[in-house]
């Protein structure tokens, strides 16, 4: 069991953490808005990852494809997020480009 847990932990943690950060530094517009978007989905990744690994140890023995599922749909939440940045930023630069006209 500990290795199954090792295993997972050191395959999902890098996957489910790394991206959603790194996106979320191209969408702020200054130091301080990255340093947010940043904290904002290191906090969200690390929720999700909470209960998407627990659900696992929950589940893996009797119903492994749910399990599977909850992970990966857990591994998604994050970009949501991601999301709404380059929306938003989206939305600033449009605004920025009428102001110029």
């Amino acid at each position: 069991m500990f290795t199954v847990i090792v295993v997972t932990a050191i395959f999902y943690i890098p996957f489910h953490v790394g991206p959603p950060v790194l996106l979320s530094l191209l969408y702020g517009r200054d130091a301080q808005q990255r340093k947010s978007y940043s904290q904002q989905i290191l906090l969200d990744s690390f929720l999700t990852m909470v209960v998407s690994i627990a659900a696992f140890f929950l589940l893996w023995q009797t119903h492994l494809g749910i399990a599977i599922a909850i992970m990966a749909v857990m591994m998604a939440l994050p970009y949501f997020r991601v999301w709404k940045f380059r929306k938003a930023s989206i939305g600033i630069d449009e605004r920025q480009d009428e102001e110029k006209d």
